[in-house]
């Protein structure tokens, strides 16, 4: 939810946001560019690219199954 209230504000004004939590621990494959760090810079990259113009408000988990919720 942090992300709605200011989506909501600066949407109007052409400003996307978007939050996204890595919950990972900084490992030799985190920081790996070919690793996972590298796929999650990939999925942020992405997020902030013109393809995704119509995606702001919304809360990303980067942890590639690391974390079991519900």
């Amino acid at each position: 939810m942090l992300g709605k209230s200011p989506a909501e504000e600066f949407g109007p004004r052409g400003v996307r946001v978007n939050t996204v939590y890595r919950r990972v621990v900084r490992t030799a494959n985190w920081g790996d560019p070919d690793g996972f760090g590298g796929q999650a810079a990939a999925s942020i990259a992405f997020l902030v690219s013109d393809v995704t113009g119509n995606i702001s408000g919304a809360d990303y988990v980067i942890d590639g199954g690391t974390v079991k919720t519900l």
